[in-house]
């Protein structure tokens, strides 16, 4: 470290002796226990920090005894002119977080420097708490910056606590307004009040700066943790309890004054606005943030509110602002401006984590809020195959708005047509099979490839790509794709869940388009024209589809849809439900989900309901901005994707929805009551369907809804409910195998290898499920268990859903899915699994089965810790992982 010069010295001198002068003016400093300080060594100051005016007052009485290097922040440090000066002087630099460095190592350098200081001889000054007191007395709390100097401090180094009093009630302080004073407008006031008391009758404060050796004391704590360290000096600066605010009249001639201090100080204030204005934070950044910060903070999350003050309430320092930012930043894939000095409160961090803070790129315009231009109900008057309902729907209005998303934003009817014309002409050139893998997410271009593959007189299969490497390629074989279709930017995103045989089939549509001559292009713009007079779908192959069962329990089955199957499905279902056509339905299931396919791709495309698609159902942030910026007004999710929904919104971001139809796994009492608090303008029209049957089978109508039922079964659709052993119908409230005939229900697996899904009931042909339930009196269908999520335990059968249901009421969680059970009965003895991510004893949750009336004999036999519950694209549990764990 820098020896200071001897005309620095003479100058600091000079400037330090001018402070006491000026100083003196106005406050009056007595200095107790000087003879503590160790002249001869070099000394760690620990002062409180009563004020902005009290470094002043010590360094410029304290000078005369012990020669003090600062520390200086970079935003003064670097001004012109005294930069030399500071430099000269042996002044420490340090990274001012506040104006907006993300240094998070300026600890270490704050560090490093006191201890070279020390070594040559140097004393410092550390302020603790680092900033000005809020109150009468001083909090540290988590501030670790003195902590960090202690713990390394070399032997010879002695350090002095310092106490000041009397400052407290002093324009400087926070006392009268709760906020930290200007320094420039109290300088002139200061300089006014001067004047007017002609210099030498300034009535003065009374000062004391307190010295005393804490040296082995702080050492002793620094051995311990911060909180202990902290709190041994807080006990030191607050030994005479707390410093009542002391107001001391600016004139003379003034008549003597009390002034009461609040009742309530003023928070600091902030300069994001939005704090005040947005009342309520989604659930899922409430907890993720929250998370964060006890990472950070040894706190009690259940007392924290959006007002706690990062500072004064937590204790936080610059530094520990920055970690908090830069974990919040990457958790949330979010960004803020470099100026971090605005964020001050939770609310703050939960606007940073919610992506208010961030400079954002708006989305594209969407018109379907502000245009109207249907006064009927989505219907499907006709029964045709599914290219000839489209043609009949966007060959009409085609100025109306069909689709949006966030890349493309919005695209109306004539340009759908034109693209997938287009697009149909690429794929006929490009692939001579009958069959066309697809595999992308919910987006526009989804829908767009799927009609356009009718166009080309192909059948599309649908590929998942979250099932995993061998699975997808075991998909891709049954159904003999040699070509998929597919996006560059979805694939660098997927990359690492397809082999290499996959990739070799991948085709990019978004590298095709470019490279598609001129006259293909201009054939499919003319085709666009007169659609009905160049397409002729009369011939068309009667497969609509292949997709794929969702492989929780067993590997993925094929499915043949045929246009009938999907038109029928689709047709009974709206005449259960009127859904007005004014609606903006939300599509972000995926298209390899049958819910997806179906509902979410083909009925807008033979009906023309003006669409919005996301393409990551699991991205709820993304999910509830769009819902809100485009007045998305009908959702269909699985109840999974629903709470990721819900937990990223607050109540005014899902004002519009005024339809939920959910499906594909059971709605939980507590998931019920948290759509009815979020949505209560809603309905929720609870479904059931399997992807076989096209795939809706049930769905509450909007006049008699019942709670636990799927509904009512849709038009067209028959329903038995059979005896297991000898398959014979049985009666209302009876529970049996669930079975269904139908014009929505498919042929038949392709695989011969597969068993027969069809059993013959009264000499005609349906459709076991191999679901149970049971019909009310009301012909409302319930769903009780499903046969292959049943082990026979001593001859009885035990319903492992009902076994999982009872510990989900124990242990469960709203926030995510933490526990699963799975059986086998082919090995001996039976065993039943609890599979938890929360640790759970065998006699807990054994217990708390017995105690809510479980079948005795449904013990669990074994419980597995596991860090996450396998979940399949669709969000179902992935059981049939789970059963390979129990063998």
């Amino acid at each position: 470290m820098k020896e200071k010069h001897p005309i620095v010295k003479a100058i600091a001198q000079f400037i330090f002796l001018l402070g006491r002068i000026i100083l003196s003016v106005r406050y009056k400093v007595r200095l107790e226990r000087l003879n503590d300080i160790d002249v001869n060594k070099p000394i760690l100051f620990l002062p409180n920090h009563q004020a902005v005016v009290d470094p002043m007052l010590l360094v410029s009485y304290l000078y005369p005894h012990k020669n003090i290097v600062p520390m200086i922040t970079s935003s003064y440090y670097d001004l012109p002119v005294i930069k030399l000066f500071f430099k000269n002087w042996g002044a420490v630099r340090i990274s001012d977080l506040e104006s907006g460095s993300r240094n998070t190592n300026v600890l270490n350098e704050i560090t490093e420097s006191a201890i070279t200081a020390f070594k040559h001889k140097k004393s410092i000054v550390i302020y603790p708490s680092g900033q000005i007191a809020s109150q009468g007395y001083e909090r540290i709390l988590n501030k670790k910056g003195a902590y960090e100097i202690v713990k390394q401090i070399p032997a010879d180094v002695q350090i002095i606590g310092v106490r000041i009093n009397g400052l407290w009630g002093s324009q400087w302080s926070k006392a009268w307004k709760g906020q930290s004073p200007n320094f420039g407008i109290n300088l002139l006031k200061g300089f006014f009040y001067t004047l007017c008391n002609i210099f030498i009758l300034m009535p003065k404060r009374k000062v004391s700066i307190y010295f005393e050796d804490i040296t082995q004391s702080a050492i002793d704590f620094s051995k311990s943790d911060k909180q202990t360290f902290n709190q041994f000096l807080e006990r030191f600066y607050n030994a005479k309890g707390e410093e009542q605010a002391t107001f001391i009249k600016h004139y003379f001639f003034s008549p003597a004054l009390k002034r009461e201090l609040p009742e309530k100080l003023k928070s600091q204030s902030t300069p994001y606005n939005q704090i005040q204005t947005k009342q309520s934070f989604p659930q899922a950044i409430i907890k993720d943030v929250n998370f964060i910060l006890k990472k950070h903070f040894p706190v009690n999350t259940e007392d924290i509110t959006p007002q706690t003050h990062l500072i004064n309430d937590l204790g936080a320092d610059s530094i520990n602002l920055v970690e908090i930012i830069k974990d919040i930043e990457a958790f949330f894939n979010v960004e803020t401006q470099t100026d971090i000095a605005g964020i001050k409160t939770i609310g703050h961090l939960y606007l940073l984590a919610n992506g208010d803070l961030q400079s954002k790129i708006p989305l594209p315009s969407c018109s379907f809020s502000r245009n109207n231009p249907f006064n009927d109900y989505i219907k499907i008057n006709t029964v045709q195959n599914i290219p000839a309902l489209f043609i009949n729907k966007f060959t009409k209005n085609t100025h109306i708005p069909f689709s949006y998303d966030t890349m493309l934003g919005e695209t109306n009817r004539k340009d759908f047509l034109l693209k997938v014309c287009v697009v149909s002409e690429i794929i006929k050139k490009k692939c001579k099979d009958n069959h066309i893998g697809i595999m992308l997410p919910a987006l526009q271009s989804t829908s767009l490839l799927i009609m356009a593959s009718y166009f080309a007189g192909k059948v599309p299969v649908m590929l998942n790509w979250t099932v995993g490497q061998s699975i997808l390629d075991h998909c891709i074989n049954k159904s003999a794709v040699n070509y998929i279709f597919t996006a560059t930017s979805f694939i660098d995103k997927i990359k690492d869940q397809i082999s290499p045989e996959t990739t070799k089939k991948l085709v990019f549509l978004d590298k095709e388009i470019p490279q598609t001559s001129i006259l293909t292009k201009l054939r499919g713009a003319i085709k666009s024209k007169l659609p009905k007079y160049f397409y002729n779908f009369d011939r068309i192959d009667d497969t609509a589809v292949i997709l794929f069962t969702s492989g929780s329990e067993n590997l993925p089955k094929a499915v043949e849809l045929t246009h009938d199957n999907i038109i029928y499905d689709l047709k009974g279902t709206l005449e259960l439900v009127d859904l007005e056509r004014n609606r903006v339905l939300m599509a972000f299931l995926p298209p390899f989900h049958s819910f997806g396919f179906s509902v979410l791709s083909i009925l807008p495309l033979i009906t023309g309901t003006r669409t919005v698609y996301s393409p990551d159902p699991t991205d709820g942030r993304t999910l509830v901005k769009v819902i809100k910026h485009t007045s998305a007004s009908i959702i269909v999710a699985a109840p999974s994707f629903l709470k990721i929904i819900l937990n990223n919104a607050v109540k005014e971001d899902l004002s519009h929805i005024k339809y939920v139809v959910s499906g594909a796994e059971a709605l939980t009492p507590d998931l019920l009551d948290y759509f009815k608090r979020m949505m209560p303008q809603a309905y929720l029209l609870e479904g059931y369907g399997i992807t076989e049957c096209a795939p809706v089978l049930s769905l509450n109508p909007l006049q008699q809804q019942k709670a636990g039922s799927v509904g009512k079964i849709i038009k067209g659709v028959d329903c038995k409910i059979i005896d297991l052993e000898n398959n014979h119908p049985i009666n209302n409230n009876q529970t049996g195998m669930i079975c269904f005939k139908g014009k929505n229900i498919f042929r038949g697996y392709s695989d011969p290898a597969i068993p027969s899904p069809f059993i013959e009931i009264n000499n005609e042909t349906y459709y076991k499920t191999g679901d149970l339930g049971y019909i009310d009196e009301d012909n409302f269908l319930y769903i009780t268990g499903r046969l292959k999520r049943f082990i026979k335990i001593g001859g009885e059968m035990i319903s492992l859903p009902f076994i999982e249901g009872i510990l989900e009421e124990g242990f469960g969680s709203n926030e995510e899915k933490i526990l699963a059970v799975e059986g086998n009965d082919k090995v001996q003895p039976p065993q039943i699994v609890l599979f938890t991510k929360k640790p759970i004893t065998l006699n807990e949750a054994n217990e708390h089965l017995r105690l809510n009336k479980a079948p005795s004999i449904g013990k669990i036999t074994r419980i597995e810790l596991i860090e996450e519950i396998p979940l399949l694209g669709t969000g179902k549990v992935d059981y049939k992982l789970l059963k390979e764990k129990t063998q």
